[in-house]
Protein backbone atom coordinates (compact mmCIF):
# COMPACT_ATOMS: atom_id res chain seq x y z
CA UNK A 1 0.00 0.00 0.00
CA UNK A 2 1.41 3.40 -0.54
CA UNK A 3 1.78 5.96 1.65
CA UNK A 4 0.62 10.16 1.20
CA UNK A 5 2.06 12.67 4.24
CA UNK A 6 -0.44 15.53 4.76
CA UNK A 7 1.39 18.96 6.01
CA UNK A 8 -1.17 21.11 7.56
CA UNK A 9 -1.28 24.78 7.59
CA UNK A 10 -0.43 27.70 10.33
CA UNK A 11 -1.79 26.38 13.44
CA UNK A 12 -3.51 23.50 11.71
CA UNK A 13 -3.16 19.76 13.65
CA UNK A 14 -2.07 16.47 12.16
CA UNK A 15 -5.90 15.13 12.12
CA UNK A 16 -7.64 18.45 10.99
CA UNK A 17 -10.53 18.57 8.23
CA UNK A 18 -8.09 18.63 5.15
CA UNK A 19 -6.73 15.68 6.03
CA UNK A 20 -9.92 13.67 6.86
CA UNK A 21 -10.42 14.58 3.34
CA UNK A 22 -8.20 13.58 1.55
CA UNK A 23 -8.48 10.17 3.68
CA UNK A 24 -12.09 9.95 2.91
CA UNK A 25 -11.32 10.52 -1.29
CA UNK A 26 -7.87 8.85 -1.72
CA UNK A 27 -8.82 5.14 -2.69
CA UNK A 28 -8.80 3.25 0.12
CA UNK A 29 -7.25 0.21 -1.17
CA UNK A 30 -4.23 1.35 -2.55
CA UNK A 31 -3.47 4.26 -0.37
CA UNK A 32 -3.06 5.22 3.38
CA UNK A 33 -3.46 8.42 4.38
CA UNK A 34 -1.13 10.12 7.36
CA UNK A 35 -0.99 13.53 9.22
CA UNK A 36 1.88 14.71 11.19
CA UNK A 37 2.48 17.86 13.29
CA UNK A 38 5.86 19.71 13.26
CA UNK A 39 7.47 22.12 14.98
CA UNK A 40 6.25 25.62 13.04
CA UNK A 41 8.40 27.77 15.03
CA UNK A 42 11.48 26.65 13.03
CA UNK A 43 11.56 26.14 9.34
CA UNK A 44 14.70 23.78 9.36
CA UNK A 45 13.64 22.01 12.25
CA UNK A 46 9.84 21.37 10.91
CA UNK A 47 11.82 20.12 7.28
CA UNK A 48 14.22 17.86 9.43
CA UNK A 49 10.75 16.59 11.52
CA UNK A 50 8.93 15.89 8.00
CA UNK A 51 12.07 14.03 6.14
CA UNK A 52 12.34 11.94 9.48
CA UNK A 53 8.84 10.90 9.03
CA UNK A 54 9.47 10.27 5.01
CA UNK A 55 12.29 7.73 5.92
CA UNK A 56 10.13 6.00 9.08
CA UNK A 57 6.60 5.89 6.98
CA UNK A 58 8.24 5.34 3.46
CA UNK A 59 6.16 7.91 1.78
CA UNK A 60 4.99 7.59 -1.85
CA UNK A 61 3.63 11.20 -1.93
CA UNK A 62 3.57 14.62 0.14
CA UNK A 63 0.72 16.68 0.36
CA UNK A 64 1.05 20.12 1.83
CA UNK A 65 -1.13 23.26 2.25
CA UNK A 66 -0.46 27.08 2.77
CA UNK A 67 2.80 27.10 5.42
CA UNK A 68 2.34 23.57 5.09
CA UNK A 69 2.55 23.92 0.80
CA UNK A 70 6.50 25.80 1.86
CA UNK A 71 7.53 23.22 3.34
CA UNK A 72 6.42 21.04 1.13
CA UNK A 73 7.94 22.04 -1.64
CA UNK A 74 11.21 22.17 0.37
CA UNK A 75 11.20 18.59 0.61
CA UNK A 76 13.03 17.56 -2.21
CA UNK A 77 13.79 13.92 -3.85
CA UNK A 78 9.84 13.28 -3.49
CA UNK A 79 6.65 13.63 -5.45
CA UNK A 80 4.71 16.34 -4.42
CA UNK A 81 1.52 18.75 -4.30
CA UNK A 82 1.51 21.80 -2.47
CA UNK A 83 -1.85 23.81 -2.31
CA UNK A 84 -2.55 27.04 -1.76
CA UNK A 85 1.04 27.00 -0.91
CA UNK A 86 2.26 30.58 1.19
CA UNK A 87 4.94 31.08 -1.20
CA UNK A 88 6.71 34.24 1.04
CA UNK A 89 6.15 33.18 4.21
CA UNK A 90 8.33 36.50 5.72
CA UNK A 91 5.54 38.87 3.75
CA UNK A 92 2.45 36.21 5.08
CA UNK A 93 3.45 35.67 8.74
CA UNK A 94 3.85 39.14 9.86
CA UNK A 95 0.38 39.62 9.09
CA UNK A 96 -1.21 37.30 11.48
CA UNK A 97 -1.38 37.92 15.15
CA UNK A 98 -2.31 35.55 18.32
CA UNK A 99 -5.37 32.51 17.12
CA UNK A 100 -7.10 30.11 19.96
CA UNK A 101 -4.61 31.37 22.49
CA UNK A 102 -1.20 30.90 20.78
CA UNK A 103 1.29 33.94 20.18
CA UNK A 104 1.31 36.06 16.89
CA UNK A 105 4.57 34.50 14.74
CA UNK A 106 7.84 35.15 16.69
CA UNK A 107 10.86 37.42 14.50
CA UNK A 108 12.54 34.57 14.98
CA UNK A 109 10.24 31.89 13.38
CA UNK A 110 9.87 34.63 10.87
CA UNK A 111 13.65 34.75 10.28
CA UNK A 112 13.63 30.92 9.94
CA UNK A 113 11.08 30.65 6.85
CA UNK A 114 12.83 33.97 5.20
CA UNK A 115 16.00 32.25 5.22
CA UNK A 116 14.98 28.86 3.10
CA UNK A 117 12.75 31.50 0.52
CA UNK A 118 15.49 31.34 -2.09
CA UNK A 119 15.77 27.89 -2.68
CA UNK A 120 12.54 27.83 -4.63
CA UNK A 121 14.32 29.72 -7.53
CA UNK A 122 17.11 27.02 -7.57
CA UNK A 123 15.72 23.75 -8.39
CA UNK A 124 16.09 21.44 -11.15
CA UNK A 125 13.56 20.45 -13.57
CA UNK A 126 13.95 17.29 -12.48
CA UNK A 127 12.93 18.69 -9.26
CA UNK A 128 10.29 20.93 -10.45
CA UNK A 129 8.48 17.60 -12.10
CA UNK A 130 7.86 16.16 -8.81
CA UNK A 131 5.61 19.30 -7.95
CA UNK A 132 1.85 19.69 -8.83
CA UNK A 133 -0.07 22.86 -7.51
CA UNK A 134 -3.11 24.02 -7.04
CA UNK A 135 -4.57 27.31 -6.21
CA UNK A 136 -8.24 28.14 -5.17
CA UNK A 137 -10.05 30.47 -7.18
CA UNK A 138 -11.60 32.62 -4.43
CA UNK A 139 -8.34 32.22 -2.05
CA UNK A 140 -9.94 34.81 0.36
CA UNK A 141 -6.28 35.02 2.69
CA UNK A 142 -3.62 35.12 -0.52
CA UNK A 143 -5.79 35.75 -3.52
CA UNK A 144 -3.39 35.13 -6.46
CA UNK A 145 -0.57 37.21 -6.09
CA UNK A 146 2.18 34.19 -5.52
CA UNK A 147 0.56 32.27 -8.70
CA UNK A 148 2.69 34.08 -11.34
CA UNK A 149 6.08 33.31 -8.50
CA UNK A 150 4.82 29.67 -8.69
CA UNK A 151 4.97 29.86 -12.52
CA UNK A 152 8.26 31.30 -12.54
CA UNK A 153 10.20 29.25 -10.43
CA UNK A 154 7.86 25.86 -10.64
CA UNK A 155 5.79 25.62 -13.83
CA UNK A 156 2.36 26.02 -14.21
CA UNK A 157 -0.54 25.13 -12.18
CA UNK A 158 -4.38 23.51 -11.35
CA UNK A 159 -7.35 26.11 -10.68
CA UNK A 160 -9.53 24.34 -7.97
CA UNK A 161 -12.76 25.43 -6.43
CA UNK A 162 -12.70 26.71 -3.17
CA UNK A 163 -10.88 29.20 -0.53
CA UNK A 164 -7.84 29.09 1.10
CA UNK A 165 -8.86 26.35 3.04
CA UNK A 166 -9.47 23.36 1.23
CA UNK A 167 -12.84 22.42 0.57
CA UNK A 168 -14.25 18.65 -0.63
CA UNK A 169 -14.80 19.76 -4.13
CA UNK A 170 -11.03 20.75 -4.33
CA UNK A 171 -10.25 17.46 -2.31
CA UNK A 172 -12.35 15.25 -4.91
CA UNK A 173 -10.90 17.01 -8.22
CA UNK A 174 -7.23 16.29 -6.62
CA UNK A 175 -7.34 12.55 -5.41
CA UNK A 176 -9.49 11.46 -8.83
CA UNK A 177 -5.89 11.56 -10.42
CA UNK A 178 -5.32 8.41 -8.23
CA UNK A 179 -8.39 6.03 -8.90
CA UNK A 180 -9.33 3.75 -11.49
CA UNK A 181 -11.04 5.62 -13.63
CA UNK A 182 -8.58 8.66 -14.15
CA UNK A 183 -6.52 6.12 -14.75
CA UNK A 184 -8.29 4.34 -17.45
CA UNK A 185 -9.55 8.05 -18.92
CA UNK A 186 -5.42 8.59 -19.44
CA UNK A 187 -4.92 5.32 -21.31
CA UNK A 188 -7.48 6.48 -23.71
CA UNK A 189 -5.90 9.74 -23.98
CA UNK A 190 -2.55 7.79 -24.98
CA UNK A 191 -4.65 5.92 -27.91
CA UNK A 192 -5.05 8.96 -29.42
CA UNK A 193 -1.69 9.25 -30.17
CA UNK A 194 -0.16 7.95 -33.14
CA UNK A 195 -3.45 5.90 -33.99
CA UNK A 196 -3.20 5.60 -37.30
CA UNK A 197 -3.19 1.76 -37.32
CA UNK A 198 -6.40 1.60 -34.87
CA UNK A 199 -8.03 4.16 -36.96
CA UNK A 200 -8.00 2.55 -39.87
CA UNK A 201 -9.48 -1.03 -38.53
CA UNK A 202 -12.56 0.90 -36.74
CA UNK A 203 -15.74 0.93 -37.79
CA UNK A 204 -16.89 3.93 -36.28
CA UNK A 205 -14.36 7.17 -34.81
CA UNK A 206 -15.47 10.11 -32.46
CA UNK A 207 -13.75 13.16 -31.54
CA UNK A 208 -13.77 13.63 -27.77
CA UNK A 209 -13.40 17.15 -27.82
CA UNK A 210 -16.31 18.48 -29.94
CA UNK A 211 -17.88 14.83 -29.53
CA UNK A 212 -19.00 14.13 -33.15
CA UNK A 213 -18.83 10.67 -34.62
CA UNK A 214 -17.59 10.37 -38.05
CA UNK A 215 -16.66 7.56 -40.26
CA UNK A 216 -12.89 6.60 -40.37
CA UNK A 217 -12.69 7.70 -44.21
CA UNK A 218 -12.91 11.30 -42.77
CA UNK A 219 -10.41 10.91 -40.35
CA UNK A 220 -7.60 13.52 -41.55
CA UNK A 221 -3.38 12.20 -39.92
CA UNK A 222 -0.59 14.21 -39.39
CA UNK A 223 3.00 12.59 -39.23
CA UNK A 224 4.64 12.43 -36.37
CA UNK A 225 8.48 12.84 -35.67
CA UNK A 226 9.03 9.56 -35.96
CA UNK A 227 7.16 8.71 -38.63
CA UNK A 228 3.96 7.64 -37.40
CA UNK A 229 0.70 9.00 -37.94
CA UNK A 230 -1.80 10.59 -35.55
CA UNK A 231 -5.23 11.10 -36.30
CA UNK A 232 -6.98 14.58 -35.98
CA UNK A 233 -10.84 15.38 -35.67
CA UNK A 234 -12.07 15.91 -39.48
CA UNK A 235 -14.85 18.34 -38.07
CA UNK A 236 -12.70 20.32 -35.22
CA UNK A 237 -9.20 19.67 -36.59
CA UNK A 238 -7.92 18.42 -32.82
CA UNK A 239 -6.46 15.30 -32.48
CA UNK A 240 -8.83 14.00 -29.65
CA UNK A 241 -9.71 10.36 -32.19
CA UNK A 242 -10.21 7.47 -31.15
CA UNK A 243 -11.92 4.64 -33.58
CA UNK A 244 -13.85 1.48 -32.01
CA UNK A 245 -10.81 -0.77 -32.34
CA UNK A 246 -9.09 1.55 -29.57
CA UNK A 247 -10.77 -0.40 -27.39
CA UNK A 248 -12.29 2.18 -26.08
CA UNK A 249 -16.17 2.77 -25.86
CA UNK A 250 -17.30 5.39 -28.14
CA UNK A 251 -20.55 6.41 -26.55
CA UNK A 252 -21.96 9.60 -24.96
CA UNK A 253 -20.86 8.94 -21.70
CA UNK A 254 -17.86 8.28 -22.32
CA UNK A 255 -16.36 10.46 -24.78
CA UNK A 256 -18.08 13.30 -22.50
CA UNK A 257 -15.80 12.22 -19.40
CA UNK A 258 -12.59 12.26 -21.92
CA UNK A 259 -14.00 15.75 -22.80
CA UNK A 260 -14.26 16.36 -19.64
CA UNK A 261 -11.03 15.92 -18.03
CA UNK A 262 -9.06 16.96 -21.30
CA UNK A 263 -10.68 20.04 -22.08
Amino acid sequence: MKKLLYIHGYNGSAEGSSCQLFRKYMPKDEWQVIGMDYDQNDCAVALQQIRQTIDREGIDLVVGSSLGGFLTLLTTGIKRLVINPCYIPSAELPKLGPHNGLPAPSPQMIASYAAFEPQLKQFSTEETNLITGYFAEDDELLGDRYEGDFCDDIHGYNVIPGGHHVSEEAVKMITFQFTPEYLYLKAAHKASFKNEESIRQSKICACFHCLEKFAPSEVAFMEEYDGQQTAWCPKCGIDAVLGDASGYPITDEFLKKMHNLWF
